[in-house]
């Protein structure tokens, strides 16, 4: 089994709603492997270009994927996905508030969700998908998105409270209170959890959540032989049994097995793109 990554941030005014561009190419058994997803707070828009992914949801029957789709955040560890062959995979990653304001849907409606592109952007999705496919390589159809999505932002919708406060949740890793957050906004915390979920998806105290889990991850890719428990007390929490509840109710399994899996996960590391502050 071998894989290659390649990543490219998005650049100029565009780098407020998209985070950039990853390029996933592998050859795996005829078998297949399998791997279960945790919850994860990116929305994203993905299209296969070889073999496509087999995603079984909430224990049904496996089903391939089409050629494109637009993935919202997941709460809970709710796909399973199967790859198997030649397997290439363009994705492009947006901005916690991204997909909205450049799209101007209400995210809730996308959460746990994969959803055929053209079933949700309708021609314009059929637009995106024509010119990322017909792109020759990875450095095209990243130029190609990017030139596709730039268009778009003459009607974005403006920023907002809620994307500075989605930023200094990811920034930290999900250690702000919520409560002190929309203080720092001048909202109340109703006012603060309605628009958020609007925005992104998900209240902000799941977002935070997810938010950590995945910094503990992260962390332990990149030092692996760090203790759970320095991990964990690193990351915010305030224990490392606090962790494995987490572990359990976000991703379905222990910290062991979530460690173990996850560096083979095909959509883990949305954060590895630099993140800035958001006009």
């Amino acid at each position: 089994m071998s894989t290659l990554l390649r990543d490219r941030p998005a650049r100029g005014s565009l780098r407020r709603l998209v985070a950039g561009f990853r390029e996933r190419r592998g050859t795996y058994p005829s078998a297949g492997i399998a791997l279960p997803l945790p919850a994860r707070t990116e929305q994203f828009i993905e299209f296969y270009l070889a073999e496509p992914y087999s995603v079984r949801v909430d224990g049904g029957p496996p089903e391939r994927t089409p050629e494109a789709v637009v993935v919202g955040p997941q709460t809970y560890r709710r796909a399973e996905i199967g790859f198997a062959g030649e397997v290439l995979t363009f994705t492009i990653h947006f901005r916690p508030t991204g997909f909205h304001r450049l799209f101007g849907m209400e995210m809730p409606g996308l959460v746990n969700m994969a959803v055929p592109i053209c079933d949700v952007l309708g021609s314009q999705g059929a637009a995106l998908r024509d010119v990322v496919m017909s792109a020759p390589d990875f450095a095209a159809r990243a130029d190609a998105a990017e030139a596709w999505l730039y268009d778009r932002l003459d009607v974005a919708t403006g920023g907002a409270a809620v994307d500075a406060a989605a930023w200094v949740i990811v920034r930290s890793g999900g250690a702000p209170r919520i409560a002190q957050l929309a203080e720092r906004l001048d909202l109340s915390e109703r006012q603060f959890n309605r628009a958020f979920t609007t925005r992104v998806g998900m209240g902000p105290k799941l977002f935070a959540r997810i938010s950590r889990l995945h910094r503990v991850l992260r962390a332990h890719a990149a030092h692996p032989t760090s203790t759970l428990a320095d991990l964990a007390v690193t990351a915010g929490y305030f224990d490392q049994s606090h962790f494995a509840r987490d572990c359990q109710q976000l991703a379905g399994a222990p910290p062991s097995t979530l460690f173990r899996t996850a560096p083979t996960l095909p959509m883990l590391s949305t954060s590895d793109f630099s993140y800035r502050r958001p006009a």
